[in-house]
């Protein structure tokens, strides 16, 4: 009894120090994608809490971005080198939501790629209703 109890312990230990190596075999880019889709929602959000237009600005070829920027450029700065090499923003755009939430002058989905080299990865923002979705 001692032994299977033994058996299963270690097989847990195993398990807790495979699995976050695990979630990263797809390469970088699927956790920098869901890092942008959580700062644009923080904007979008923050936006209508301020009840002010706040942006969001993409650096073509950079792994930076500011998120939840003011009219001002007061914002926050996301280096996503912090998550992995190579993770390269595609296109440089900036998207900027007004107090009710919706992205402002944006008649088509918006959609940003991620990179690390290993794997490619999309955000879209839907216009009007600023829904934002990673497959």
């Amino acid at each position: 009894m001692i032994e299977i109890i033994m058996v299963i312990v270690i097989i847990g230990i195993l398990a807790v120090a495979f699995f976050p190596s695990a979630k990263l075999i797809g390469g970088h880019a699927p956790v920098a994608a869901d890092v942008i889709a959580s700062d644009i929602r923080i904007t979008q959000r923050e936006a209508m809490s301020r009840e002010i237009p706040l942006s969001i600005a993409f650096t073509a070829g950079s792994a930076t971005y500011k998120y939840a920027l003011d009219a001002a450029g007061n914002g926050e700065i996301r280096n996503l080198a912090e998550i992995g090499p190579i993770t390269v923003i595609a296109q440089g755009q900036t998207v900027t939501f007004n107090s009710l939430g919706e992205p402002a002058a944006l008649t088509v989905p918006l959609v940003i790629t991620v990179s690390d080299g290993a794997a490619t990865n999309s955000i879209t923002v839907e216009p009007y209703t600023g829904m934002v979705t990673t497959p």
